[in-house]
């Protein structure tokens, strides 16, 4: 069933009961299996669906899924699982019922901060452009906290093509750094240098 939203109910008296009907309506879904680049079934990923409603779900020991509640609008999904890159997915019809995810193995970023001063905490930026939407966008965000000399080690990155900053207060990054991350590879050496703010 569809999410329902809330109603207001005031009692004037104690006491006083009040009876309120809820209509629900039957939701729409998405499933299939998450499997790995070899089509073994991933137990335990995480799928998400969203359009007008939302949900999360966990594969079963077979990498089925099911995502029910949905509304009527193409659907976005999104797939992840530990020691894997995240798989986005858009535009998915309502009722499509026999999705196959592949996941690849996830990629391992090694890199630092180089800055006049390294700040305290620091998020690295993973930006990515994205095909079917035509545009970059902000994939990922990961807090590095408490790093005297600016170094940062991210598991779990996707593979793919990125382009990294950082957001920290008083620091800006005239230049991204460009990065290819491949399945189950380890990149050393990644610098982002930033600057203070004028």
């Amino acid at each position: 069933f569809r999410p329902q939203d809330g109603y207001d109910l005031a009692f004037s008296r104690d006491g006083e009961a009040l009876r309120k009907d809820f209509i629900l309506k039957v939701g729409t879904f998405v499933a299939g299996r998450v499997i790995d680049e070899s089509g073994i079934p991933i137990a335990g990923a995480r799928v998400g669906a969203s359009n007008e409603h939302g949900s999360l779900v966990t594969t079963d020991a077979e990498g089925r899924f099911m995502v029910a509640g949905l509304g009527d609008n193409p659907v976005s999904l999104w797939t992840d699982a530990k020691g894997y890159g995240t798989v986005f997915l858009r535009n998915i019809p309502p009722g499509s019922a026999t999705l196959e995810l592949r996941l690849l193995r996830s990629g391992f970023v090694d890199g630092r901060l180089v800055a006049p001063v390294i700040p305290p905490f620091f998020n690295v930026l993973f930006y990515r452009f994205e095909d079917d939407l035509g545009k970059e966008l902000l994939v990922r965000t990961v807090p590095v906290r408490n790093s005297p000399d600016g170094s940062f080690k991210i598991a779990d990155v996707a593979a793919g093509h990125y382009w990294l900053s950082i957001d920290a207060e008083g620091f800006a990054v005239p230049i991204r750094t460009e990065i290819l991350v491949r399945a189950a590879e380890q990149l050393t050496g990644v610098t982002i240098v930033a600057e203070a703010r004028k």
